[in-house]
């Protein structure tokens, strides 16, 4: 039944959860019927005005034999195209941004009360097409539940052809709103979206709205053949028309099977990943809020009282004034390095920027204060009160993108849970009671935690893009590390085989430097920030990268195989054939084109490490949707992390499960390619996502 027949004027919002006898199911939310209804009439007044209605089946109006005609219409369909309707009468393809700021339904002057569809069938090469109006309230438990099973089975029905332009945000109405086992909808509910086909074809244009979409392919929409028709409904057909040459333009751009098996397989498991949710511990992270507080008030003082004086320590102006003006820190930098600072792009002043400020450390303590400081409210606002204030009956509900970055990537955003570190930040705070200050662990990670009965467990690929630059660099002494299963630290071995000494006499300033070095050849970083990430001078950085690489021949190489074919062909490919067009690699500007060199390689890597990820998720989920038995989700991805919360009597069968498949490459990569070194995974679990242990040492240990 649809959650809005909890009406008895309920304002209790508790989290509840419905089983049935298919399986675990999606939470389902309890919220004022009334509220939804006044709003659905809202709108229906306003309806007729924007939209005559004529051709348009209302399904309200509709009585219940022709409400089984419909459905069996619909059902019989060879394609189907949908939209939501907001409460404004706007629609997905009206021009309405199909992303919103919140994981929930939107706010009252924008929140999803329609679905209109059009059902096409082709009979003897004439076409014909059944336009509905579904509400997504009727106040009608009968209507309600025919809506419900209508969109059941519609979207299970994997012989229909179903397409809709932010098809990710109508799976998350459709799962707010009505109870659907969330192994179904993950393995079976498939829709085409326009919007991510257009944005594999060019993954740095990615159309907002339909209309962006329609004018970027050149694909003029038909005139109406009825004046009285919705114009959603002829919005509706030409998305059809749309659909049908952007998988022509993925067929010839050899992206067709990329879509088809990784990014749509994505859409109804990213649906239900945001309706999920994950726990927080609110109590703990108010507490985190206070400590951090504390410690920024304590800071600050210490800046004031020696500078000697009260000055705005979020203000640039009067920073400037204190580091340069009265301390001249950039008189001293500059004697000592024989360079002047950095200058704003804008306005030319002097950067008080992080890199700056790391510069001026050595010749004041005042700088280090500063950095501090706003590392601290970094923290708290970001993974503190950004958190605290996103939070609804104790769980938070973050929002996934596939089509934010270009690399292929997932983003979350409202708030970003995939930036929270996994590093313990100590904050030694003073105690009156103590005789030394007490030491304050603030872990940002620890607020989140497992339902009770339940664990999480964090599956994380192992150095991904470093053994894929192994794979795709061919490198034999890079492979030989990867390919030996005696190696214990990655690093430390490539330490070994740069600097030629064995592995007792590798020190951990050896190890950081290796690694930094490695990271800087497919992130593209400069000489100067190599330098300045390794604190040298760009001269020695070069030398020291040139050392390296001469360790590795064939890196050096791809790097410049990567170069040569960007600027052949004008775009670059992963090994799933993700591509990424860099029309600035023939760029007669300098910067402009070095840029666009280093994107080649590190969108190879990185795009590469992207698209194995996504391939695991899917086959992650596909696998315990196969096992009835097992009630664990995954709840979030942070890029080579996958997270779940498993039962406890679970988690042993659940932690076994994901090593054999994310650890299992031929299956992963499918047909577009054979890796040639594993890729290990990592198994952590733990009540909380701050405090996790090894899976093997759990194990042992209960």
């Amino acid at each position: 039944m649809p959650r809005c027949h909890d009406i008895e004027g309920v304002t209790n919002n508790k989290q509840k959860t419905r089983h049935t006898q298919k399986g675990f199911q999606v939470p389902v939310k309890k919220f004022k019927a009334v509220d939804q209804l006044t709003l659905h009439q809202s709108y229906a007044r306003k309806l007729p005005s924007v939209y005559p209605p004529k051709d348009l089946i209302d399904v309200l109006k509709a009585d219940d034999s022709r409400r089984q005609q419909v459905a069996c219409q619909i059902n019989k369909a060879k394609t189907v195209a949908l939209t939501l309707v907001y409460s404004d009468c706007s629609t997905q393809l009206s021009g309405a941004a199909t992303k919103t700021k919140s994981s929930k339904l939107h706010a009252d002057d924008k929140r999803p009360v329609a679905v209109i569809l059009v059902a096409m069938a082709v009979e003897e090469e004439s076409k014909q097409h059944v336009f509905v109006h579904v509400p997504l309230y009727s106040h009608v438990s009968i209507v309600d539940e025919w809506i419900r099973k209508l969109f059941q089975d519609l979207m299970s029905n994997r012989s229909i052809s179903k397409v809709c332009f932010g098809a990710q945000k109508l799976m998350h109405v459709l799962l707010e709103l009505y109870t659907f086992n969330s192994r179904e909808v993950c393995s079976k509910w498939q829709v085409d979206d326009p919007k991510l086909a257009a944005w594999l074809l060019d993954a740095d244009h990615c159309p907002h709205t339909f209309t962006e979409l329609s004018e970027t392919i050149c694909i003029q929409q038909a005139p109406s053949d009825s004046k009285g028709r919705y114009k959603v409904c002829d919005d509706l057909l030409h998305m059809l028309e749309v659909m049908i040459q952007l998988r022509r333009k993925l067929e010839e751009s050899c992206l067709l099977q990329l879509y088809k098996q990784v990014e749509v397989k994505l859409i109804p498991i990213l649906a239900v990943m945001e309706t999920l949710g994950i726990s927080i511990d609110t109590k703990l992270l108010l507490q985190y809020g206070k400590t951090l507080q504390e410690k920024i008030n304590e800071v600050e003082k210490e800046a004031m009282d020696m500078v000697g004086y009260s000055f705005n320590i979020n203000s640039n102006p009067q920073l400037r004034q204190v580091l340069f003006d009265e301390l001249k820190l950039d008189e001293k930098y500059k004697q000592s390095k024989g360079k002047a600072l950095a200058r704003t792009a804008v306005l030319q002043s002097k950067s008080t920027s992080e890199s700056v400020l790391l510069k001026l450390k050595p010749f004041h303590g005042l700088p280090s204060l500063i950095l501090e400081y706003r590392q601290l409210v970094k923290v708290k606002s970001t993974f503190i009160d950004g958190i605290l204030e996103k939070i609804e009956n104790g769980m938070l509900h973050t929002c996934w993108d596939q089509t934010a970055a270009s690399s292929g990537r997932l983003t979350s955003t409202n708030p970003n849970i995939q930036n929270i570190p996994k590093k313990v930040l100590m904050n030694a705070m003073k105690d009156e009671s103590a005789i030394e200050g007490s030491v304050v662990t603030i872990k940002p990670r620890e607020g989140f935690k497992a339902a009770v009965g339940k664990m999480l467990i964090a599956a994380d690929f192992q150095s991904i893009e470093l053994r894929l630059l192994a794979h795709l660099s061919q490198d034999a002494s890079l492979l030989a590390v990867f390919n030996n299963p005696g190696v214990a630290d990655i690093f430390v071995e490539l330490t070994t085989h740069w600097l030629g000494i064995q592995k007792e006499n590798v020190t951990p300033m050896d190890r950081d430097r290796t690694k930094r070095i490695v990271y800087s050849v497919f992130y593209g970083a400069g000489t100067e920030r190599l330098s300045e990430t390794l604190s040298v001078t760009t001269t020695q950085a070069k030398e020291l990268r040139s050392s390296f690489l001469a360790k590795f021949p064939q890196v050096k190489q791809f790097t410049a195989d990567c170069i040569r074919k960007c600027c052949k062909q004008g775009f670059v490919e992963t090994i799933f054939h993700r591509r990424r067009l860099l029309p600035n690699i023939k760029s007669a500007n300098f910067h402009d084109r070095s840029f666009a060199e280093r994107q080649a390689v590190n969108f190879v890597v990185q795009g590469s490490a992207a698209d194995i990820c996504k391939s695991a998720m899917i086959d992650v989920v596909s696998e315990l949707a196969s096992r009835p038995d097992l009630k664990t989700q995954l709840l979030v991805q942070i890029h080579d992390e996958l997270l779940l919360e498993s039962p406890d009597e679970e988690v042993n069968t659940v932690t076994e499960l994901l090593e054999s498949v994310m650890e299992c490459t031929t299956h992963l990569c499918s047909s577009f390619t054979t890796l040639t070194v594993p890729i290990p995974v990592s198994i952590t679990v733990g009540k909380t996502w701050g405090d996790m242990v090894p899976w093997r040492k759990y194990t042992t240990t209960k």
